[in-house]
């Protein structure tokens, strides 16, 4: 089952989609394939090209509606992604999280989203 419904984009702006690293393109994929008229995001790299994104979203070169990046990513940037507010957080592979002593379990409970799926 595909994690981006068109359902499920069509009713919300700024989203927030985490997967492991391997499902990176495939999410990205998806997104392009089931709602092209979304502007998709992929934040992941070096620090570098981080904080060229930071940069660009702050100075509104860059505009998305879906902002795709990994688990390692969300961990290292949790701060910035805490200072957005999102419609939708998504998990792909949510068991990930399953153990709340875990980094990344911990720093996603304080993520401002309205809503919060998980695969």
């Amino acid at each position: 089952m595909s994690l981006i419904s068109p359902f499920l984009v069509a009713q919300c702006k700024c989203t927030l989609s985490l997967t492991p690293i391997h499902n990176l393109t495939r999410i990205y994929q998806e997104i392009a394939r089931w709602v092209p008229s979304f502007r998709a995001l992929r934040f992941h790299g070096q620090a570098s090209e981080r904080i060229r994104l930071k940069n660009s979203i702050r100075d509104r070169e860059s505009g998305f509606d879906i902002c795709v990046t990994t688990y390692d990513s969300f961990v290292v940037e949790h701060g910035w992604f805490k200072s957005k507010r999102w419609s939708y957080c998504v998990l792909d592979e949510g068991h990930k999280i399953k153990n709340s002593d875990t980094g990344v379990a911990s720093k996603l409970q304080g993520i401002g989203a309205s809503r919060r799926l998980s695969e």
